[in-house]
């Protein structure tokens, strides 16, 4: 429900410009490639800071064609429909291409080139716009969302040395283990600034270490890790943004029954 145009300003102008401002429905996501052409969130991240251009909009479906609903249309006819749609786009907007089948073949590569994984979709599929078994994304590496709930100082680290994370279960908030690697300089200094504004007397999780310094549970921060323990606490946890887009009432541990 946040209206981002204005930060996306120039893929804006050349969605209107392309598709000539036809009522037209899109699902993408807002990129910024490496020098590899690899999506990094976290130079996403700092190009937002700096309002920067070189933004990159990957489409993967549509919605709505001049009024049409097309949601009910099979996958593939989708495909189809948005590839001859985004023939001779500029180059910041990308159509978001697709292998038929090799599934293992993909996620092999995807291992090979440190992707962040891949995306499995039935090709006769609905657009359902909810979580279902009709698409899969498949990680190399486990990542999700959690609440930042408090955070941890030391003498050498006097702004920020850890942020304690958790999620929801149901209206609870569960502890998932503190976090204390992946950060910039400067991450720990933004941070630190926005954790002193929500600190709080009231202790909002159970089980968290006595040293954490209580923040209102309303951060979004995505992480990186290898697994959660027996006990239900992240395992090499490692900080890769904040998540401006996610409400924290959204968050809950995600199914890793599709992980590698």
């Amino acid at each position: 429900g946040k209206d981002y145009t204005s930060k996306f300003e120039q893929v804006a102008n050349s969605l209107k410009e392309h598709f000539k401002n036809a009522s037209l429905v899109l699902d993408g996501e807002m990129v910024v490639l490496d020098k590899d052409g690899k999506s990094d969130f976290s130079l996403l991240q700092e190009s937002i800071k700096q309002k920067s251009n070189n933004f990159a909009f990957v489409i993967f479906d549509v919605l709505s064609v001049f009024g049409q609903d097309v949601r009910l249309f099979p996958l593939i006819a989708r495909k189809n429909l948005l590839k001859m749609l985004m023939e001779y786009a500029p180059q910041n907007l990308i159509y978001s291409n697709y292998v038929i089948g090799h599934g293992k073949q993909c996620f092999a590569l995807a291992k090979r080139k440190n992707l962040e994984g891949i995306i499995a979709k039935k090709v006769n599929s609905e657009y359902l716009g909810t979580r279902n078994e009709d698409w899969l994304k498949i990680k190399c590496y486990k990542r999700q969302e959690f609440v930042v709930v408090g955070y941890t100082t030391t003498l050498k680290n006097n702004n920020l040395s850890s942020l304690v994370v958790g999620y929801y279960s149901g209206k609870k908030l569960q502890y998932a283990g503190k976090v204390g690697t992946g950060f910039s300089e400067k991450d720990k200094k933004d941070l630190s600034k926005t954790l002193k504004k929500l600190e709080t007397s009231k202790k909002t999780i159970k089980n968290a270490p006595k040293e954490t310094i209580f923040v209102k549970p309303s951060l979004v921060v995505e992480i990186q890790f290898t697994e959660f323990t027996s006990d239900g606490l992240l395992r090499q946890p490692s900080f890769i943004g904040l998540r401006e887009d996610k409400n924290a009432l959204d968050v809950v541990k995600e199914d890793s029954a599709y992980e590698e």
